[in-house]
């Protein structure tokens, strides 16, 4: 087996880690995961300004933070970046991340720590917003079978992870069938994996 080319800073449950997972699979990239714990207090605030994972260490480039960003680095010069879609690309990369990843995660995130009741009011507006997202990703999907251009791409991976864990966030997503169709199209991918794989 060929030595990790990445080090991958990350919890195992964060969706935003999930998708650098899910690109590094798709890619049949080997990498070292890490926890920001493994590393300490220090040494992840050198690599990380904001202290949030993930974080993708590669030699001889510097420390990368942000999802979306990774997502781009890692995908440069593969089937998931072609060069006439990428501005596309990025462009839902960057809705994911201000119109619908939030609202979706915000929400989980209170269920999971046991503070959904302490920010009810918050997670009913993150709901609605995350439906405005939804509905918008749907009526796209109707008509397309991937975001962008006519291949699974790294903006299917940015955009799936937190839509794929809406239920945990409170959010019922089986009324939405193109975005089902969508999700069941990447989870039958040959080198899909779960949030979190069996021991």
């Amino acid at each position: 087996m060929s030595p990790p080319c990445y080090t991958l800073v990350e919890r195992p449950l964060s969706g935003n880690c999930w998708k650098v997972r899910l690109c590094l699979a798709e890619l049949q990239s080997p990498y070292l995961s890490l926890s920001p714990e493994d590393l300490g207090a220090a040494e992840f605030a050198a690599l990380s300004r904001r202290r949030r994972v993930p974080v993708l260490i590669e030699t001889a480039r510097p420390p990368l933070e942000e999802s979306a960003a990774i997502l781009m680095r890692l995908a440069q010069g593969t089937h998931l970046l072609p060069d006439q879609d990428r501005d596309v690309i990025l462009s839902w990369l960057i809705w994911d991340q201000a119109e619908l990843s939030k609202a979706l995660a915000l929400p989980r995130f209170y269920a999971r720590t046991g503070r959904s009741d302490c920010h009810a009011e918050e997670i009913a507006r993150l709901q609605d917003q995350a439906h405005e997202g939804l509905s918008f990703l749907e009526s796209w999907l109707i008509e397309h079978d991937w975001l962008a251009g006519r291949c699974f791409t790294a903006a299917d991976i940015g955009v799936f992870c937190y839509v794929d864990l809406a239920g945990e966030a409170g959010i019922d997503i089986s009324h939405y069938a193109a975005i089902n169709a969508w999700r069941n199209r990447i989870r039958a991918r040959p080198f899909w994996l779960p949030l979190v794989s069996d021991p």
